[in-house]
């Protein structure tokens, strides 16, 4: 119905089995409200307010100053094109998930020095004097992205822990970690919904008919067994990054629900 393909909903009825006195236009309401609804929440803005917790002047600065640094974080993760894809995911499922990472494709080229300016060898991350010129690096920044709902997985055994997965291509493995990891893993057509998540069978579009593995970033939080969190990456059995603390101890996953399924803390 979302794909305005309502009309094809009587493809899989044997039109002999059904009495002409039943036979209908299909009137696809659901694109109508899924649109409606969609173009309210687009429309919505976002006011920022950083409330001062005293009365003094240079309280009042730092909340108004709060109040910028908001609004630049807004555009620079570009939350507005963002919501497209929450809103749909949102109105279409209930569900929707914003994942926090460290952007290393923006294009700001830094050369990589220490404080004194001189070379970091890439190789041991140590002030290099014989290198003649800095390596150039990216920047990197905070970045957003919208992962669609059945990737993520919300374990109740402990809460506010996450698990985020992705199908992946072995060229796909390759670019993300390496060669030798990518020569570890077992790759085989995906079969089921996963494989529907990578680009939609819509007119015009194929599936994805190359061989992946499914790779899984598990999230645990802060804790009394780990104080600052942990997160780990692997596929199967095989352990791609090794454990480490979460660099904010809190998982870099934000979950929403349109409407909240009662007693169920993580669905929609």
């Amino acid at each position: 119905f979302l794909r305005a393909l309502h009309w094809k909903v009587l493809d899989y009825q044997d039109p002999k089995q059904i009495a002409k006195w039943k036979s209908f236009p299909v009137i696809n309401v659901t694109l109508a409200m899924y649109n409606d609804y969609l173009t309210q929440w687009l429309q919505s803005r976002v006011r920022f307010s950083a409330v001062p917790d005293a009365g003094d002047p240079q309280t009042i600065s730092i909340a108004e100053l709060a109040d910028k640094v908001l609004l630049y974080l807004w555009d620079l993760t570009e939350l507005d094109a963002k919501k497209v894809d929450l809103g749909a995911w949102l109105l279409s499922t209930g569900n929707a998930d914003v994942r926090v990472f460290w952007n290393e494709n923006t294009g700001d080229l830094v050369p990589l020095t220490d404080e004194n300016g001189t070379p970091i060898n890439p190789q041991t991350m140590q002030p290099d004097p014989t290198m003649q010129q800095p390596i150039m690096v990216d920047a990197g920044e905070i970045g957003l992205e919208v992962v669609p709902p059945q990737l993520c997985r919300y374990p109740q055994a402990i809460p506010g822990s996450a698990l985020v997965g992705g199908l992946y291509g072995y060229d796909d493995v390759v670019n993300r970690y390496g060669d030798s990891i990518a020569d570890k893993l077992s790759y085989s057509k995906a079969h089921g919904g996963l494989s529907s998540l990578d680009i939609a069978a819509m007119p015009g579009l194929a599936l994805r008919t190359e061989e992946t593995t499914l790779i899984v970033e598990h999230y645990l939080p802060k804790g009394r067994r780990y104080p600052d969190g942990l997160w780990w990456v692997s596929s199967d059995k095989t352990v791609i990054r090794p454990p480490a603390p979460l660099p904010a101890r809190l998982p870099p996953i934000v979950h929403y629900r349109w409407i909240p399924v009662p007693g169920h803390p993580t669905m929609g």
